[in-house]
């Protein structure tokens, strides 16, 4: 049975994990693929599978781009299958390098189109749609800078701030998260560039490190919680009927986990402490036009604070 106002129409989520995060973990990119109606798969993060030595642990895999190019097969290969049995609506999601290779999918399906990783075949011309493009603290390549990218030349790496760094006009909506309490030089986030066309909303989350905003077990769960019900219920409003309320918190226990949360100091773990002693910390900068996390009307449960 379908729901009120529900498009009668199957579509794609693709959720990309963070690094040395399996397919089968829950994270914040999984749950909200959780809510989505149509069909939804998640892309194991870099360290997990070993589709290549290279991107083992000890060769450096979870810290670097290794591993890239067989993860953005897999996301293709599910996006040729959806195509072919008539799923054209795109949503990707993605933490932390799972972010940084949805935008590098974004950015294929724009200069290249659909293209079979496996024949060669393009399934779709290039100018591919991207219907939400929904990142956790985007963090490319740890302590570098840099990150790879496709433009209408090739493949290039470029530094964060590079225009070619920025989210392709074929993305009609971003809605990007971020880590307020992440110091750490080496987790580094990306500052999210975009054209005109395309629907920006950064939210800072207070107090939170990388692993909270990515939903982490183990981590702060208030700051993974409030992502995840922030973003289902924005995508809700931007796509309705197309995604559930499960993931979204009444208003009255999502303003008392961001109170919670904005009291909290910020806490990495054991080994995250160690990596911002070793490589240095430095307060994030953020654009004007990112929000903190705000407080919903307990008497108006559709509204999201920041958002009107």
């Amino acid at each position: 049975m379908s729901l009120p106002n529900q498009v009668i129409r199957r579509e794609l989520h693709i959720a990309a994990q963070g690094s040395g995060r399996p397919a089968d973990q829950t994270s914040s990119v999984t749950r909200v693929g959780d809510d989505y109606h149509g069909d939804t798969v998640t892309i194991a993060g870099p360290g997990k599978g070993h589709h290549d030595w290279r991107e083992w642990p000890a060769f450096g895999g979870v810290q670097t781009e290794r591993g890239q190019q067989s993860r953005i097969d897999e996301t293709m290969r599910e996006l040729v299958a959806a195509h072919r049995r008539g799923d054209d609506e795109i949503h990707l999601s993605g933490h932390s390098r799972g972010a940084a290779n949805q935008i590098l999918a974004a950015q294929i399906l724009h200069h290249r189109g659909l293209i079979c990783p496996d024949t060669g075949e393009q399934v779709r011309p290039p100018g591919v749609t991207v219907h939400s493009l929904n990142l956790a603290d985007t963090v490319p390549e740890m302590g570098k800078g840099h990150m790879t990218v496709e433009t209408a030349e090739g493949r290039r790496n470029v530094p964060y701030e590079h225009k070619d760094a920025a989210i392709p006009p074929n993305v009609l909506r971003v809605n990007n998260y971020v880590a307020g309490g992440e110091e750490r030089l080496r987790f580094r986030d990306l500052p999210i560039q975009a054209s005109s066309s395309t629907a920006v909303q950064t939210h800072i989350v207070p107090n939170a490190v990388h692993s909270d905003v990515g939903g982490t077990p183990g981590f702060q769960k208030d700051a993974g919680d409030l992502v995840v019900s922030h973003a289902v219920q924005s995508l809700g409003q931007q796509y309705p009927g197309q995604f559930g309320t499960g993931g979204v918190m009444a208003a009255g226990a999502y303003n008392a986990a961001l109170r919670r949360q904005q009291q909290r100091q910020p806490a990495p773990g054991l080994v995250e402490q160690g990596i911002g002693l070793v490589t240095g910390t430095q307060q994030r900068q953020f654009p004007l036009t990112a929000q903190p996390l705000g407080f919903r009307d307990e008497d108006e449960e559709s509204v999201v604070s920041g958002e009107h």
